[in-house]
């Protein structure tokens, strides 16, 4: 007999997903790093209340596409080359 086993990967993403009945998109846009930072502290803010761990946040957030909306190379390139992991271990 064949056991299915689903290991949630991205909890967080999938309550989003059923919370909004499918209508999420799961993308930023930004126009710094420093904006990153912000979007990332607001939303690790909203989900404490569920008890996720740091892993269900770096899965979460190195899995959203970010979208840079400024004009500086350079802070083009700090936005595309977020260190989402680094960021959330040093917040926890």
């Amino acid at each position: 007999m064949e056991t299915n086993i689903m290991i949630n990967k991205n909890a967080i993403l999938d309550r989003v997903i059923h919370d909004r009945k499918g209508h999420y998109c799961h993308d930023i846009e930004v126009n710094s790093p420093d904006e990153i930072e912000c979007i990332v502290e607001g939303l690790m803010d909203s989900f404490r209340l569920y008890e996720y761990g740091e892993q269900d946040y770096i899965n979460f957030f190195n899995s959203i596409t970010i979208h840079y909306l400024g004009e500086d190379e350079t802070e083009e390139e700090e936005c595309y080359s977020f260190n989402f992991n680094e960021f959330i271990e040093g917040s926890l």
